[in-house]
């Protein structure tokens, strides 16, 4: 199971996504992967394994907006080139996905008789191609026509460098946007969210999302502008922090452990 995380706002992107790609450690994965944008360049990061402590202490990519992914391989085998964020042949989009395309083989035929030159063997960065077909018309008309074009569940964050906006669509697998006042977090769960932002909306299958510094606009299946329900979310840092402890069902046993013999000791 894979999770994405994607920042927009006032702050640096780098470590806001790294702290948001740690939260998303409990679902499994074998590699992680960032990219930032700034100053019309993308910079990136790839490592196998889980994030260390010398991993967030290292890693420093310049800008306020990028994406993340953790991954568990599925398509490709567990090295760096098929560890996301990917990109097109022009490096200009960036994509991280949590799903499968079902066609990818199809696709994958085409875009090679088109002379796209791919760099992994997963099926997610076929879809970073597809856009790049795509990019001379308007790009929230580009993600429509690329979405008609695979059988997918899929949930996928986009980091355009000419707009230097992040985009979300999802069929299927979850979306969620996260409001602060410092900005936006976009991810594939709400446990990633907490503490860095205070209110969310869930995307529903076939919506587009535009997020940018001053804020997002949602297009459904149709195209149409629409706004989605605001959730408040009640879950505090102190919940899913894991303390001393590497689980949380370890955190939990030696919670209910001092509970217990404080139980006992005010037994008269």
């Amino acid at each position: 199971m894979c999770g994405i995380y994607g920042y927009i706002g006032n702050e640096s992107a780098c470590k806001i996504i790294l702290a948001g790609l740690q939260k998303l450690e409990y679902r499994g994965h074998d590699s992680w992967g960032i990219a930032t944008l700034a100053n019309g360049h993308f910079h990136q990061v790839k490592r196998l394994g889980y994030i260390t402590k010398s991993s967030v202490t290292e890693t420093t990519l310049s800008g306020n907006v990028g994406i993340g992914h953790v991954r568990w391989a599925t398509h490709g085998s567990n090295s760096e080139e098929n560890t996301h964020p990917h990109f097109d042949c022009k490096n200009e989009i960036a994509i991280v996905h949590n799903g499968v395309i079902y066609n990818e083989d199809s696709i994958r035929n085409k875009l090679v008789k088109n002379g796209h030159i791919l760099n992994s063997d997963t099926d997610a960065e076929l879809f970073a191609h597809l856009l790049e077909e795509k990019a001379e018309i308007d790009f929230i008309n580009a993600i429509y026509e690329c979405v008609k074009e695979i059988d997918a569940q899929y949930a996928f964050l986009i980091l355009n460098k000419k707009t230097s906006k992040i985009y979300a669509t999802r069929k299927e697998s979850p979306i969620k946007i996260g409001i602060s006042k410092e900005g936006y977090c976009v991810s594939s769960d709400i446990l990633s969210l907490v503490g860095k932002a205070d209110k969310y909306v869930d995307l529903e299958d076939g919506d587009i999302a535009e997020i940018g510094t001053d804020g997002f606009v949602i297009y459904d299946k149709n195209k149409n502008p629409v706004e989605r329900d605001l959730h408040t979310i009640d879950i505090t840092p102190e919940m899913i922090d894991k303390g001393e402890e590497p689980y949380f069902y370890l955190k939990e046993t030696k919670e209910k452990e001092v509970e217990k013999n404080q139980l006992y000791d005010d037994e008269p």
